[in-house]
């Protein structure tokens, strides 16, 4: 029952830092371990699919955009990876003590919506704000742009936890973690889901 706690508090971590809501398919990673006590390196498997269900596979989603941390902040580069019909897989070398970030990042894409004529048609443009003013029709009214990017991050920590990956950069949609995920790991008390609203 504690695994299954300890589990279930992870996959709510990784839940909270998907960027999901204006993307067609939430991207979620699962990686095999969140926690080792060995002294010793360790490798780690970490499956990775775009899907509406959390957790389940569907689609596989390109490993290109994985960034992984290493915990004095260096990158470091996945090891072995492979691409299925409805999961990629990559495998993960844990040489350092502390705790790594790994990150799956979509490009960010950019859609104005608009509305024109007397029946209030709706329209839209797949371009930035710079690049849709020269793009919408003068009578275009009520002008919305939208930055959408869809993220997962997980953390895994080998012996102590450390806080160096945890800083803010202060681009895009962060989790600005007060408290380490690794104490969350731990809680009994389930995790809250809030709404939130993003101000771009």
């Amino acid at each position: 029952m504690k695994a299954v706690k300890k589990m279930a508090g992870a996959a709510a971590i990784t839940m909270a830092l998907a960027s999901a809501g204006a993307v067609a398919h939430p991207l979620w990673m699962l990686p095999s371990e969140f926690n080792l006590s060995t002294d010793e390196g360790h490798w780690i498997t970490v499956d990775a699919t775009a899907s509406h269900g959390v957790f389940s596979f569907d689609k596989p989603v390109s490993l290109n955009n994985v960034t992984i941390y290493r915990p004095a902040g260096e990158r470091q580069r996945m090891g072995p990876y492979y691409k299925g019909q409805r999961r990629s897989v990559f495998d993960l070398q844990l040489n350092d003590q502390g705790t790594y970030k790994v990150e799956l990042k979509t490009p960010a894409r950019y859609m104005t919506r608009f509305v024109v004529g007397g029946r209030d048609t709706q329209r839209r443009i797949m371009a930035n704000k710079q690049e849709a003013a020269s793009q919408l029709p003068d009578e275009a009214r009520d002008v919305v742009t939208m930055a959408m990017q869809n993220i997962s991050v997980f953390y895994v920590s080998q012996k102590a936890p450390t806080r160096d990956v945890l800083d803010v950069t202060g681009e895009g949609f962060e989790m600005d973690a007060i408290t380490h995920p690794v104490i969350l790991l731990w809680e009994s008390q389930p995790l809250s889901v809030l709404p939130l609203m993003v101000n771009l």
